[in-house]
């Protein structure tokens, strides 16, 4: 899980522009890939930071899962955006080989 804010700096967005991209784009996060922090978390998260009274967050933020980091990736359009989808693609292309691997090391009987 990754918050609102911290995915914002990732990919180098602001994060009310990342909120909002992900509001108007809504029905491609499934429920189970966004949660919004309860009350009682965003106390302890604000407590945690120690933000000044005059600035930080009035709402709770959103945490993605990693398949909803991947999802943001299709609904922005800037350059660090992009390099993620590639990237997510890549990913996808590479497979595990599918040969069981050697054990390393000696059963007891061996000596």
């Amino acid at each position: 899980m990754i918050l609102d804010e911290n995915l914002a700096e990732l990919y180098r967005v602001i994060n009310g522009n990342l909120n909002k991209a992900v509001s108007r784009n809504i029905k491609r996060f499934p429920d189970d890939f966004i949660f919004r922090l309860t009350g009682e978390e965003f106390k302890i998260l604000l407590f945690q930071n120690g933000i000044a009274r005059w600035g930080g967050r009035r709402q709770a933020p959103n945490a993605f899962t990693e398949q909803s980091m991947a999802m943001l990736s299709g609904v922005l359009s800037n350059d660090r955006a992009i390099f993620f989808r590639y990237l997510d693609e890549l990913l996808e292309k590479l497979e595990r080989p599918n040969t069981p691997r050697k054990r390393i090391g000696f059963k007891p009987n061996d000596f």
